[in-house]
């Protein structure tokens, strides 16, 4: 299981919005405000619980993910569509003599493969689900 401490932004019925920071390794560095190689970013993540009125807006919170459904998400998001353009780019390069025009279509077949994700958000998002529990 992978964990992150968040802050619930706003309660709806059954669902929670959690704002989580993402650092990179070297946030936590006491040289950090000096260096520009730190870096942290805000995340809102939905969370769907049955019991989100428990929680108020404001209240931390333990943002939980398995890591089954991190590498899930990287081989939908990264893996496949590299695939997908490598396969093409050789497909494309040995159909045309213009390397440029192979690359460009070749960077084109990612197009429809990221349009067929966007379409199937909703079932993405029961997929990849995240539970919170209070932090004490």
């Amino acid at each position: 299981m992978v964990k992150h401490k968040g802050v619930v932004q706003q309660v709806e019925d059954a669902r929670l919005l959690v704002k989580i920071m993402q650092t990179s390794a070297c946030s936590s560095c006491t040289a950090k405000g000096h260096c520009a190689a730190a870096e942290s970013k805000e995340h809102l993540i939905e969370v769907n619980d049955l019991f989100a009125s428990r929680y108020q807006a404001g209240e931390e919170v333990w943002v939980i993910g398995s890591e089954a459904m991190g590498r899930q998400a990287v081989v939908y998001g990264f893996v496949l569509p590299f695939f997908i353009v490598v396969i093409a780019l050789f497909v494309f390069t040995f159909l045309f003599s213009n390397e440029l025009m192979a690359g460009v279509c070749a960077l084109a077949c990612a197009v429809p493969y990221y349009l067929v994700l966007y379409f199937n958000k909703d079932k993405m998002k029961r997929k990849f689900s995240f539970s919170v529990l209070p932090i004490e």
